[in-house]
């Protein structure tokens, strides 16, 4: 019977910790504040031994291991990516009818011809464009009743990294949590095989590039 309560509990911390992906790479690195984990965990699962939690977390990483520490596999990962800025960006949200993509294609087309930038994401009830501001006239030209929502003044951040970013989880929460906890707003963001785009504000440009450039 003792050890059935044991499990439970071991499966309870086992739990916390894969919902909570820092406090997991930081108890397998062997970093994290026990005693003030425990006490977390006890806040929030009802666990009424710390002692028991305590063991718990040092059961688990034994178990797995500081080479499993997924933060390692990418800062591995970011160490071999770069990142390109490209500012004066705007954001074009639209209403989704088929005339819009048609408009759209159409102006893609013309911004094709030079070293533009023009992404379109589909959504279930909205397209939203993001290019160079020099086309913003175009589109509004085009489908000024379609718009729903102009952002301008964007800076476009490009992190290009190595084909191994397929492989290893983690990788785009972990830069948008990087960008997070340094107070810096994500306007939109996107992702195309090894390509990872945010779109930010850009008085905010040089203070994210200081904080992501720490781990390229």
């Amino acid at each position: 019977m003792m050890k059935k309560k044991e499990d439970s509990i071991a499966g309870k911390v086992r739990a916390y910790l894969e919902n909570h992906p820092s406090m997991k790479d930081a108890v397998v690195m062997d970093v994290a504040n026990y005693s003030a984990l425990a006490r977390n965990i006890k806040d929030e699962t009802g666990i009424n031994k710390r002692s028991a939690i305590g063991m718990a977390l040092r059961r688990y990483r034994e178990e797995i291991g500081y080479s499993e520490a997924n933060e390692k596999k990418i800062v591995a990962v970011l160490k071999g990516s770069s990142i390109e800025v490209k500012t004066k960006m705007v954001s074009v949200t639209l209403m989704r009818y088929e005339g819009v993509r048609t408009s759209l294609f159409e102006i893609a087309k013309d911004a094709g011809k030079g070293s533009s930038v023009f992404f379109m994401i589909e959504g279930s009830e909205a397209f939203t464009v993001i290019t160079n501001e020099n086309h913003l006239e175009k589109i509004q030209k085009a489908l000024e009743k379609k718009i729903i929502r102009i952002e301008k003044r964007l800076s476009m951040l490009l992190i290009r990294s190595p084909p191994q970013i397929e492989d290893v989880p983690g990788v785009a929460a972990f830069l948008t949590g990087t960008l997070a906890h340094n107070n810096i707003n994500i306007a939109e963001m996107m992702s195309c095989w090894k390509d990872t785009i945010f779109m930010i504000k850009e008085e905010d440009t040089g203070r994210a590039i200081d904080v992501l450039k720490a781990w390229l």
